[in-house]
C-alpha cells in the first residue's frame, strides 16, 4: 500500500545551554515555547556535562525534543552545533534566559509564503515596556547592529553566511556581517513581538548588553576587523 510522504519540518528551535546558572531559566523558557500559537516542528538542545541532568529533567512530555551533550568552548560553537542538527527549513533562536511570547513564531509561515529568508520582528526588554523593532540595515553593520540578536532565518541563509563566527565577542553581529556578504537576504518586516529579551535587568548575562567599556571596545574592534576582512 502506498504511503503519504511525511511533510518536511518547517520550524526548528535550537537551544544552547552551558556554564553556570542558566539551566535555572528552563521552566520560563519551556512555558514560553508551550504558549506559542505557531508550534515548532522540533526542538534541538545542546548542553554540557554540568547542565545535562537539569536540562534532561526539564524536558516536557510533549513535542519532538532532541537532547545532545557536548563540551564546547564558546557561544558560537554551541549555537552552531545546535543549528547544524536542526532539520527544519527555518530556525528560531531564543536564549534560555529569554522567552517567547505567544505570537512569537506567527511571522515565519507568512515570510515563507512570501519567499523571504529572514524575519525582522520586534523584541521587548525584560523589566520594561521598551520594544525594539529589529532592522535589516546592512550598510550600517560596520558600526551599529539593529537586528537585536539572531532573528528567525532559514537554515540555508545561516549556512551560506558561515554560521556564528568564532573567536569574537559579538558573534550575532558577526553572523549579520556574514549574511550581508552573501547578498542573499530577503527580509520580511513585521511589528510582531517575538521574545522578551534579558539585557541584564536583574543580573549579568552572556548577551554583552551589560559589558564594561573596555570589553565593549574590544568587541567593537573585533567587529571592525571582521567587517574589513569581508569587504
Amino acid at each position: 500500500m502506498a504511503t503519504i510522504p511525511k511533510k518536511p519540518p518547517l520550524i526548528s528551535l535550537p537551544l544552547a545551554i552551558w556554564g553556570d546558572g542558566y539551566s535555572s531559566f528552563l521552566p520560563q523558557w519551556w512555558e514560553g515555547v508551550r504558549s506559542l500559537e505557531t508550534k515548532p516542528d522540533e526542538i534541538i538542545i545542546v548542553t554540557d556535562d554540568k547542565n545535562f541532568s537539569a536540562v534532561a529533567a526539564s524536558v516536557p512530555d510533549w513535542g519532538d525534543v532532541r537532547l545532545v551533550k557536548e563540551n564546547l568552548s564558546s557561544y558560537a560553537e554551541y549555537w552552531n552545533k545546535a543549528i547544524s542538527l536542526c532539520g527544519g527549513k527555518w530556525i528560531a533562536l531564543c536564549n534560555v534566559d529569554d522567552y517567547f511570547l505567544p505570537r512569537g513564531l506567527n511571522s515565519i509561515p507568512e515570510a515563507e509564503k512570501r519567499g523571504k529568508n529572514l524575519v525582522c520582528d520586534a523584541i521587548r526588554t525584560k523589566g520594561s515596556d521598551h520594544v525594539q523593532q529589529t532592522i535589516w540595515n546592512p550598510q550600517e553593520f560596520d558600526h551599529s547592529f539593529d537586528l537585536g540578536g539572531a532573528n528567525p532565518m532559514t537554515k540555508a541563509l545561516w549556512q551560506a553566511s558561515g554560521g556564528f563566527p568564532e573567536g569574537i565577542r559579538f558573534a550575532d553581529w558577526g553572523l549579520a556581517l556574514g549574511m550581508r556578504k552573501t547578498g542573499l537576504v530577503e527580509a520580511y518586516v513585521t511589528s510582531e513581538i517575538r521574545i522578551v529579551y534579558d539585557r541584564g535587568y536583574d543580573r549579568l548575562t552572556m548577551s554583552g548588553a551589560t559589558l564594561g567599556a573596555d570589553e565593549r571596545a574590544e568587541g567593537r574592534e573585533q567587529i571592525r576587523q571582521l567587517a574589513k576582512s569581508m569587504r
